[in-house]
């Protein structure tokens, strides 16, 4: 089984995977999130302190001089702005930090398997202790939820909707965005399946910028930061 929505669906097939997934997205956030606690306060052997953030640089085609040009000058602008949210992102957590836990890392709706009596995770790759926000926010911005299913979903996760939880939860929704299209970079170089990696990753790029452009982004910064 592949990591990400795009190959998962080339691999299985549109119909095949929707009849796979069955009634894991119909379940309410209460009921998936004693799936998270079971992973981050149980735990699992073997974890170590290794959350996977991998980066790539692809090469331009030689014979487009231009566009090589255009390319750099878009990536250039791009690469500020991703690391002035990056650094944002980085200082509010670093202000306010919380205790890292097992992680599962990579929570797409497929990754979840409903047998009718519990729900299971699967596919353990990119699992290591790290901030529990990460699985929340990654879920969170995988299933597209808005910002009342986001304290629906910490409500259920910590009996409680505090301000700099919620705001870390949206700003690790930013983080899942970035490690997904550095994923789509990487793949770019080194896979061999007949999937569009380059729009995988500037969708992902897309959401990110835009979502650091919202208002709520730079109010989100201060209460994760605790302020």
């Amino acid at each position: 089984m592949t990591t990400r929505t795009a190959s998962a669906t080339h691999d299985l097939g549109q119909g095949a995977l929707e009849a796979w997934l069955g009634r894991v997205a119909q379940q309410p956030l209460e009921v998936l999130v004693r799936v998270f606690d079971e992973v981050h306060v149980e735990g699992a052997d073997g974890l170590l302190e290794d959350a996977p953030h991998r980066l790539a640089e692809v090469g331009d085609d030689p014979h487009q001089a231009e566009a090589r040009k255009a390319r750099r000058r878009d990536r250039a602008v791009v690469g500020v702005q991703q690391d002035l949210i990056r650094i944002g992102i980085e200082l509010a957590f670093l202000a306010n930090p919380v205790e890292l836990r097992p992680c599962h890392n990579d929570l797409l709706n497929a990754n979840f398997i409903d047998d009718g009596t519990r729900i299971r995770i699967v596919d353990w790759e990119y699992a290591g202790m790290g901030d529990p926000f990460f699985d929340l926010g990654n879920f969170s911005i995988n299933h597209e939820l808005t910002p009342d299913e986001d304290a629906i979903l910490l409500a259920a996760y910590d009996d409680d909707v505090r301000p700099a939880r919620l705001a870390r939860l949206t700003l690790m929704r930013t983080v899942s965005d970035f490690r997904e299209a550095m994923w789509g970079v990487l793949q770019q170089g080194i896979s061999s399946l007949d999937v569009d990696f380059v729009a995988y990753a500037g969708e992902h790029f897309e959401r990110l910028l835009a979502g650091a452009a919202a208002p709520s982004f730079e109010r989100a910064l201060g209460f994760a930061a605790g302020n």
